[in-house]
This record gives C-alpha cells, structure tokens and sequence, in this order.
C-alpha cells in the first residue's frame, strides 16, 4: 500500500470468531470455551490493524477508521463474550478518535442490522428459523455505501 499509494484512505475493521454453536440457549457456560476467541478476533484484530495504518491513514490527511460493532455492545446478544468484545470495540472507537483527532482521522463505529456475509448464510441456516432471519438481512454491498457515504461526507 505505502509502496503503491503513500496512503490509506479507509480502513474497514471488521473480524469476529464464532464458537461451533454461536445461537445455542445461555447460559454462557454451557457453550464452548472458544466464545472467548472473540475478544482476540473481534477487539485485538481492530487494535493491531489500525495500529499498522495509522501512519498511512495519517498521511492521507482525511483517513476514515470505521469499527463495525453491533447492538450487542449495549444488549444481551449471543453470549456475554459478544457482548463485551462489541462495548469494548465501541469503547476503542472512542478511545482512538481522540488519539487520532490531531492528525484528521475520523473513527466511528457503525452498527449495521444483519448482515446476509456468506458466513451468516451459513451459520442461520443451520438453525431452526435462521432463514427467516436473512429476508430482512442487509447486503454487505449496503454497509460498503454506508462507509463510502461517511468517506465523501468527511473530504
């Protein structure tokens, strides 16, 4: 990138992990440990990116960092893991606008609804009404207009 452009324009935060059973019945103790893999794909993946771009996202003199977080941030939603990986993703946001407000580089956190990733289409189909889910899910292609839109806003 640095090499090609000198600069990254927007940076798109967006990883999680899923335990085998994501949408199993709390409580929390009776899914798998690897829930907790979310707080080291969710929030640590977020951190570690955004620390790598910020010299490029600095030199771009208008840098967008979005962090795609969640309602679960401020409701139960899956399992407290979820919970607490999308409040603190939420909280770094917030935490990293500060940081990066000398250097004109918005940070936000966006919460889009469900999202129809081929990922979720394979997860919701494997559950009882999961289907009915994706009727009303969003497009990726949407949250990619919505992150374009708050770009162009900006600069």
């Amino acid at each position: 990138m640095k090499a090609e452009h000198g600069h990254l324009d927007i940076l798109v935060n967006n990883a999680t992990a899923l335990g085998p059973d994501p949408y199993a019945p709390p409580p929390f103790w009776n899914k798998s440990l690897t829930i907790s893999e979310q707080f080291t794909v969710g929030l640590r993946s977020a951190f570690v990116a955004s620390y790598y771009a910020a010299p490029l996202l600095i030199a771009a003199d208008g840098a967008l960092v979005v962090n795609v977080s969640y309602y679960g941030a401020v409701s139960y939603h899956l399992d407290p893991a979820y919970g607490a990986t999308k409040a603190g993703l939420d909280k770094l946001t917030f935490d990293m606008a500060q940081d990066f407000k000398p250097y004109k580089v918005a940070v936000v956190s966006i919460w889009p609804g469900t999202t129809a990733t081929e990922r979720a289409k394979s997860v919701l189909a494997k559950i009882p009404g999961g289907v009915k889910i994706l009727e009303s899910a969003e497009t990726p292609k949407f949250s990619g207009l919505a992150i374009a839109s708050l770009y162009r806003i900006r600069n």
